[in-house]
This record gives C-alpha cells, structure tokens and sequence, in this order.
C-alpha cells in the first residue's frame, strides 16, 4: 500500500513540475530566419517578445521588448519592424508572409 502512494506521490509532482513548467514557456508566433539570425516572435501578456540567436542555435538575447530590440539590434529591428500588424497608418509597409 505504502508503494502505491509513493508512486502517486511522484506522479503527481512531476505532472505539477510539468504543468509549471508549460506555463512559463511563451507560445511562439513565428520565426523570422535572416542570412546570419534567426529572431523568435513570442507572444505574452504585455505585448510581443524577441529573441535573437545565431544560426548554431546560441542565444543572443531573449525575451526582449520592441524597444530593447531596436536599441541592442538596429538592422534586425529594420527588417521586423515593416513586418508587424498594427492599426496605424504608415507608409512604410511591406507584406509579409511569415510561418
């Protein structure tokens, strides 16, 4: 009987582990994969999230917001910019079909 209750026990710790762990990640958006990066659109309550890596996979930076992404990556911020949906009026608008 003592068993049983141990390996329900750990059962339901890991389930809880795995649960928390979930709720923490960041559902991506989408990738945007340049000639030397690749930036990971990720979505939160507060708004859009970037992360920057190189092509190995090493992460640069992650999490960061719009602003913190213009100002540590100037030419990335250049090509994501254009691409984010927004109800304002720009003139400088490129379609873009990201996946």
């Amino acid at each position: 009987m003592a068993q049983v209750s141990v390996a329900t026990l750990l059962l339901l710790g890991f389930s809880l582990f795995a649960t928390a762990t979930r709720a923490q990640e960041h559902p991506t958006i989408t990738r945007l994969v340049m000639r030397d990066r690749t930036i990971t659109v990720t979505s939160d309550s507060n708004g859009l999230l970037y992360s920057v890596s190189t092509k190995d996979g090493t992460v640069l930076n992650a999490n960061l917001r719009e602003e913190q992404l213009q100002a540590k990556y100037p030419d990335v911020y250049e090509n994501v910019r254009p691409a984010i949906a927004s109800d304002k009026v720009t003139d400088s608008v490129i379609p873009w079909a990201g996946m």
